[in-house]
């Protein structure tokens, strides 16, 4: 157990210096923007949480908070739509092959899109361990993308700001699609966290 605990410490510590140093890079290129996209955000909920269970095996002697344990998983979740998006729809639409190497490998999406995503699963998964996640915390970790939603339309409508995606231009696009994307991501996202936690219940025992 100390040596898994170990290996989650390194793993997570790795992320937040990941993340710190594309946020850094991030604000440097494009200022306060970034923080009107999903994926900035959720890899900011993954910078915390990493960053959160670091200070927690340090000084509660490897034992990890259920609420750290949560906001674990939120991230997890919010990071696999980042990259189940960033394959399956956005890198078609930009060439396929050519727009995936573009989106996994360029500048901070390197750390973004990528690297971040995959060790932050591998620790939760394989090494983190903890209490049974319920079915009540796959309901939960939608809601973070459903408040996303919500306020991007909701200062769409009322033209504070203009996207940052396409779908949500409720002014430039029939509504009814806005409404078939939101509805697609939001289903996504639900089998999503289902996916985590049943991963989770597998692989935390093995």
């Amino acid at each position: 157990m100390r040596e898994r605990m170990a290996y989650a410490f390194l793993l997570n510590a790795f992320v937040v210096v990941l993340e710190s140093a594309a946020f850094f890079t991030a604000l440097c290129d494009r200022g306060a923007s970034i923080l009107g996209y999903y994926t900035e955000l959720s890899n900011a909920l993954a910078l915390f949480a990493s960053l959160m269970l670091c200070v927690s095996l340090l000084f509660r002697r490897g034992r990890i908070p259920q609420w750290v344990r949560i906001m674990r998983y939120l991230s997890v979740v919010m990071l696999s739509l980042v990259v189940f998006v960033v394959l399956f729809v956005l890198a078609p639409l930009l060439g396929g092959l050519r727009g995936a190497r573009i989106l996994l490998f360029d500048g901070t999406m390197l750390s973004f899109h990528l690297l971040c995503p995959v060790l932050s699963a591998l620790s939760f998964f394989l090494l983190e361990g903890g209490a049974p996640l319920a079915r009540q915390h796959s309901l939960m970790a939608i809601l973070p993308t459903v408040l996303y939603a919500s306020v991007l339309l909701f200062l769409n409508a009322l033209s504070v700001v203009s996207g940052p995606y396409p779908f949500f231009m409720i002014y430039d696009i029939p509504p009814i699609l806005t409404v078939l994307v939101a509805t697609f991501l939001l289903g996504c996202t639900f089998l999503l966290a289902h996916a985590v936690r049943w991963a989770d219940e597998r692989l935390g025992d093995a």
